[in-house]
């Protein structure tokens, strides 16, 4: 009986010796991630290097892999060498070979390039939607048209046809610009006019009509005309302003738009889409509200002009040499001691040589603000009481 516990026990021993043994590596070590069941170590973990994993740093499907040494094509671990690359789940030498399309090709003579999975000469054909065509001769510039290759500074490709220049493409097709014209990509002939022009899809002589948005009107004893919309204006005695027709100001030649009006601009100015006099003898007159004013000598406060005055104190100008703004009012300081001197307290003005502003919001002689709550002299208690 004892000899069979001890058998027992001695099993148990063994087995957890070998769980223990088999078990996987603790997913919280530091340093370590998985590759589905297998774990990386990164090249700073010197402490697990007896996990027979050296030095991983990325998975490669399931296996983990150093790329400084190897290569992942594909989910295949492949040995890195100089210039080697992967091409589908192989590898190649990029001095030798070619990749094309997953396939490794070997580079014979000149062929340095890739058609599909066909390699090719770049200098003597091109790849045009998968197929090789000739290029043009002499190493001239080539490019695709459809399956065919083509010169473009000889050429034009309209919808994978090739024409010879000076034809120009009109949607999918091709034109003679000295022959005929595009208009609203319809290819029209230009036999009989002068100087073709289009209006809309039509073709017209720009010498005998004139084109109003895609309406077309004939010009008229060769007076000078222009467009209003769809309306023709003649432009020696007419002016569209805001899309109306309207009659240019007397002996004015070049009049400008003050809403559906023409004015002058030379003596009129525009204000807020009322015409206005300009002040004679100003270049840069400005507008206040429908007036005009002079910013060199008056100023606009309250959508009001203010002559002699250079700034606004609220909605009011004043001239700050014999004026003063206190409160968004307007105070002209008088004679004697106050004259020259005078700053704001509050609503009124004051003579800081003689006075104190108390608070912002009052005067009182000088050195009187606090007196009530200060122990001074007797002569000052009573010099701010009589003054109260």
């Amino acid at each position: 009986m004892v000899q069979l516990a001890c058998t027992l026990a001695a099993a148990v021993l063994i087995v957890f010796a070998v769980e223990t043994h088999c078990q996987k590596p603790n997913r919280g070590l530091p340093g370590i991630r998985p590759c589905d069941d297998q774990y990386l170590l990164r090249d700073n973990d010197q402490q697990q290097q007896s996990r027979k994993i050296s030095y991983a740093h990325d998975c490669c499907g399931r296996h983990p892999y150093n790329p400084r040494y190897q290569l992942c094509c594909r989910g295949q671990l492949r040995f890195k060498n100089p210039g080697h690359y992967c091409c589908g789940s192989s590898t190649y030498n990029s001095k030798s070979q070619l990749c094309c399309n997953g396939a490794v090709k070997t580079k014979a003579g000149s062929l340095n390039a890739c058609c599909g999975s066909v390699p090719y000469d770049s200098s003597k054909k091109s790849c045009c939607y998968g197929n090789l065509v000739a290029r043009p001769p002499g190493g001239q510039p080539s490019r695709c048209c459809g399956l065919q290759s083509y010169n473009p500074s000889t050429h034009v490709c309209c919808s994978r046809t090739i024409s010879p220049k000076p034809a120009q493409c009109c949607g999918s097709a091709s034109y003679n610009p000295n022959t005929h014209t595009c208009c609203g990509g319809k290819v029209l002939s230009t036999a009989g006019i002068s100087s073709p022009g289009c209006c809309g899809s039509t073709v017209y002589d720009r010498n005998q009509k004139i084109c109003c948005w895609n309406t077309l009107h004939n010009k008229i004893n060769n007076l000078q005309t222009g467009c209003c919309g769809k309306t023709l204006i003649f432009t020696s005695h007419q002016i569209c302003c805001l899309g109306q027709v309207t009659n240019k100001p007397a002996g004015v030649q070049n009049p400008r738009c003050c809403g559906r009006q023409g004015y002058n601009p030379t003596t009129q100015m525009c204000c807020s889409g009322q015409i206005s006099t300009k002040p004679s003898g100003v270049q840069n007159a400005r507008c206040c509200e429908t007036q005009g004013y002079n910013p060199a000598t008056q100023v606009c406060c309250g959508n009001k002009v203010f002559s002699n005055a250079k700034f606004c104190c609220g909605r009011v100008g004043y001239n700050p040499m014999t004026q003063t703004c206190c409160g968004g009012r307007v105070l002209t300081p008088h004679g004697g001691p106050f004259h020259g001197l005078s700053r704001c307290c509050g609503g009124s003005l004051y003579n800081p040589s003689f006075q104190d502003c108390c608070h912002g919001r009052y005067t009182r002689p000088k050195g009187c603000c606090y007196i009530r709550h200060q122990k001074g002299s007797q002569y000052s208690n009573r010099f701010c009481s009589e003054l109260q």
